[in-house]
Formats: C-alpha cells, structure tokens, sequence
C-alpha cells in the first residue's frame, strides 16, 4: 500500500445484534484480566472486514457505490442465494499473547469456508476496478480489544497487553451463537462518538 494513501473507507459485515447479550461477561472476563477499558471496542463496531479503502475524492466514493450496487445486481455469482451463518466462539489475538496489540473472537462454524470465499470474491471484485488499498488476504475476524484506542503508555502511546489467561479461560466461550449475517456495508473510517459505531455510506442486504 503507498504510503501516501489515507484509508477513509471499509467494507463490512455487521455481527448481529444477538451478540449484545454475552458482551457484558466478556467485558467483566477483560476487566478481570487487566485489559484496559478504553481498548474493548462498542457492540456496535464489531463487523468482520473484508477490505480497506481510500476514497479521497466525492467521485472515488461514488464508484464505490456504484461497485456496490452492481455486486447487489449480479450477486447470486458472488454472494450466493443464502446468507452464511455465523458463530464466533474463543478469542485469539494478533502477534504474542503476552504482548497482544489486538484481541478478537473467532469465527467457528459449517459457514466459515464459504464466508471465507465470498469475503475474498467480493475483495477482488473492488480491486478490479482499483478500490483497494490492501493487497493482504482477508483475515476473518471481529475485533474485541485493541490497544491503539489506549493512549498515554508504551512505546507510541499503544501498549501491548498481556492476555495469555484470557485467551486460556475464554477458549470455549460463545460470543455469538449460530447467527444469519445479513448485509455488507460501505463504511466511513473512525468510530461514531458515544459507541455509535460507523457512519454507513451504503448498504446491501446478504
């Protein structure tokens, strides 16, 4: 990716709002494992991300709709004829887990292939007409904590967590149930004020 792109956008999909009755004992498991307060990310960003973008200009945003519009059109290629189901069961996190920058729930289930799949087709279907900014394989995951939203300590203002207990006594623990996700959504960058979530620029139904 330059270095001269600023990502302003990202595709998504939502996790179900049946994830709101388990969030408060997976807080309560973080607090009691010393995970900052101010990394655990609002139930209304959690979303599976399928690609980043930079969108500078109101025409580069426009095509990003368009894009979106025409993969709703022809979407029995891409999308299928059924939306996948989801479960996210145990946390994982992203590099050692004594110096944990993220934390996230896994995806688990008879779906994840296909929402693997879709997720990439949908990717390359952007990329071809030149709205991707990263070239990375997607990485299915939702995000539950992450030390970037932590600021004043270690090393760049982010702190490492150390969540090596964590992840052993939330192994089996079911933040979603079998869940039928039922949209991607085209993004703004920066989370809405008040754990609101993102601004949604456009929609289309799974």
């Amino acid at each position: 990716m330059p270095a001269a792109q600023r990502l302003t956008h990202f595709l998504s999909i939502p996790i179900p709002v049946a994830v709101r009755q388990r969030i408060g004992q997976l807080h309560a498991a973080f607090t009691s494992a010393g995970i900052p307060a101010a990394a655990v990310r609002p139930v209304a960003t959690l979303h599976l991300t399928i690609a980043v973008m930079a969108l500078e200009s109101a025409e580069r945003l426009a095509e990003a709709r368009r894009t979106l519009a025409e993969l709703d059109a022809g979407r029995e290629s891409i999308l299928g004829l059924e939306a996948p189901v989801l479960t996210l069961r145990g946390l994982a996190c992203l590099g050692p887990a004594a110096r944990a920058r993220v934390v996230y729930a896994v995806p688990v289930g008879p779906d994840v292939a296909r929402l693997q799949a879709m997720a990439e087709s949908v990717k390359a279907f952007f990329d071809a007409r030149g709205l991707v900014a990263d070239s990375r394989p997607v990485l299915l995951h939702v995000t539950v904590a992450n030390s970037v939203y932590v600021r004043g300590r270690g090393r760049g203002g982010r702190p490492a967590m150390d969540v090596r207990g964590l992840l052993e006594g939330m192994n089996d623990y079911e933040l979603l149930p079998a869940s039928r996700l039922d949209r991607i959504e085209l993004c703004k960058m920066g989370e809405l004020p008040d754990g609101r979530g993102y601004a949604v620029e456009e929609a289309i139904g799974l």
